[in-house]
């Protein structure tokens, strides 16, 4: 461990604690409504900036001001328990709608503006709102909602005369402990999305979580790269303005690389991303000039791998440190983090994390529900009081969905579904996800392995790999974008057998052949066979969600209808053979 990560543990973990002990948080800290924080920091300091999209900013004093006028509005028409839906762009209005919700003591829902229109349909149906917020009147985006849905504009009801909040809203000294504060829907990378209702304890914890990692203060400029509807967009928005820092909003997808670029040079000083948006930004020219002011870059989102560090410690200035975290939506807070000078040495392949954070417990367990010895992988479960109510399903909490534990009262129990090691000195490994792993020829493989082995060679900048095929036979497929001045020939696909008589164009097309081979050399080298892809089809870029995640769907459509499974498993055992054949004793 080093300095720079020890800051991270004296508030944690009392000597002797064993692994997984997190520290107690005394509920007084965490207690009262949500708004009532922010109207705190608002106080303090009513002409500070508190948001900034590049077009609009608003004060502290002004969105104070201008949540509590659109909070009346909301208290008026939306029934107590009704759930209020934010369809909105990642503008300063999505985080004051977000306000005036808390404001009237409403539950909210973040909805996506550009996602698509069936999955949109989908969530509206199982969320069942009372009513949603849009930006104008006639903004385009309310086409997109039920017709018998209540819409509140944000630019009509601002207009009105201010009214004051209602005298029966909950207040302190506590909300009751069921009281659904937020839902998040997750991204859908793995199936069909899932409501995850969260309390305003939870958000009130991420943000203390936030301040104590990133010392988070009114002199910060804070920009978010995650979008708003997302986890981490959450984290960013409540953390700043429950910090008195200054929230930097940019539409990824809108403004490109140039724009993230140019707001960096803008005095932002913390910058929260995932790791694949930094690894696209290191390619570019300029890329050191505008972070030369960002003291704290904080990723998440996706496993953080050594290579991401090295790769950063050559943009970043001396004194800037990286914040790795690992979270989960059921969680409501971050899980395990770590502080990491991008200067100094780091292990390869993904990083291992601190689980010692306020509020919550960790434990591994195996296949049969047993503690798993510490080195080996095992589900993540994770016990604690501020973790998710449950699932919001038909417009309504179902809390059956999270066990209660027998042993602690006020105590749930959530299995994540994330794989991970604990190691003896009680850091956590991530793996990943229970869901993409899979056997082949009757032994498990981890397509997030690969991944980490293909990240790690210096002619790959980025690379996702996932499991195709039928119930019967599978294989894993790889995408691979090469690294910066790696000449290849568009977007092509190579089996073991594979050559540039693939292509027109015989000398890049030999010359990706080459580089794909080489590829599989050193996977090789480094892997069982089993974890070797069958394929490996070099792409220009990974597609992404709209939440930044690896857009597995999209990647499967990029394969060939006539690449059946059987071929891929033919060629599998054909590269497995030759394994065998190298390592084998010279006679």
């Amino acid at each position: 461990m080093t300095a720079d990560q020890d800051l991270l543990r004296p508030t944690h973990r009392s000597a002797g604690s064993p692994p997984g002990t997190a520290l107690m948080v005394d509920d007084t800290e965490l207690d009262g409504p949500l708004f009532d924080a922010f109207a705190a920091v608002a106080a303090r300091q009513p002409a500070h900036l508190a948001l900034d999209d590049g077009t609009e900013r608003l004060s502290y004093g002004e969105l104070h001001d201008r949540a509590l006028a659109l909070g009346a509005r909301i208290a008026a028409v939306v029934p107590q328990d009704g759930l209020v839906g934010v369809l909105v762009p990642t503008t300063v209005l999505y985080p004051l709608a977000w306000l005036a919700c808390l404001a009237a003591r409403r539950p909210f829902l973040p909805l996506d503006p550009n996602q698509p229109p069936a999955r949109l349909q989908a969530i509206l149906a199982e969320a069942g709102l009372a009513a949603a917020i849009i930006p104008t009147p006639t903004s385009d985006l309310a086409a997109s909602l039920p017709a018998d849905l209540p819409r509140l504009s944000i630019a009509a009801e601002l207009g009105h005369e201010p009214a004051p909040l209602p005298p029966d809203l909950p207040s302190s000294p506590g909300l009751p402990s069921s009281q659904v504060g937020m839902v998040l829907f997750t991204s859908g990378s793995t199936g069909r999305p899932k409501g995850i209702a969260l309390h305003e304890r939870s958000q009130r914890l991420r943000a203390m979580n936030y301040r104590m990692a990133c010392d988070l203060g009114s002199d910060d400029r804070l920009l978010s790269l995650h979008p708003p509807w997302t986890n981490g967009g959450a984290g960013d928005t409540l953390g700043a303005l429950l910090c008195g820092a200054s929230l930097h909003l940019l539409d990824l997808k809108r403004a490109g690389l140039a724009g993230v670029r140019a707001m960096l040079s803008d005095g932002i000083t913390v910058c929260a991303t995932v790791p694949v948006v930094t690894r696209t930004l290191m390619a570019t020219d300029g890329a050191a000039e505008a972070l030369r002011g960002v003291r704290i870059l904080r990723l998440g989102g996706e496993t953080v791998m050594g290579s991401d560090i090295t790769g950063l410690a050559r943009m970043l200035p001396p004194t800037a440190r990286i914040l790795v975290r690992f979270g989960l939506t059921e969680a409501g807070t971050t899980l395990a983090q770590r502080l990491i000078n991008p200067h100094a040495p780091v292990e390869s392949g993904p990083l291992a994390l601190d689980p010692a954070v306020p509020g919550q417990t960790i434990s591994v367990v195996d296949a049969d529900g047993n503690s798993a010895a510490p080195g080996q992988p095992g589900e993540l479960v994770i016990r604690g009081r501020y973790v998710a109510l449950g699932h919001w399903v038909a417009g309504k909490l179902d809390a059956s969905a999270f066990s209660a534990d027998p042993a602690a009262p006020g105590i749930r129990v959530v299995r994540s579904g994330d794989m991970v090691r604990l190691r003896p000195d009680g850091m956590l490994v991530p793996i990943g996800r229970a869901d993409r792993q899979v056997k082949i020829n009757g032994i498990r493989v981890e397509p997030e392995e690969t991944e980490a082995a293909l990240r790690s060679l210096p002619t790959v900048a980025d690379a996702a790999v996932f499991v195709h095929g039928t119930a019967d036979e599978h294989v894993l497929v790889a995408f691979v974008v090469p690294a910066p001045g790696t000449h290849t020939f568009g977007t092509q696909a190579f089996g073991p057998h594979a050559s540039g008589r693939q292509a027109s164009g015989r000398h890049a097309a030999q010359h990706t052949a080459v580089l794909v081979r080489d590829w599989r050399t050193a996977l090789a080298a480094r892997l069982p066979p089993q974890q070797v892809p069958a394929r490996i089809q070099v792409v220009p870029a990974i597609p992404l969600l709209p939440s930044l995640k690896p857009d597995l769907p999209a990647l499967r459509a990029l394969l060939p209808a006539q690449g059946s499974p059987g071929m891929l498993v033919r060629a599998w055992t054909w590269l497995r053979d030759i394994r065998r054949r190298s390592s084998a004793p010279h006679r």
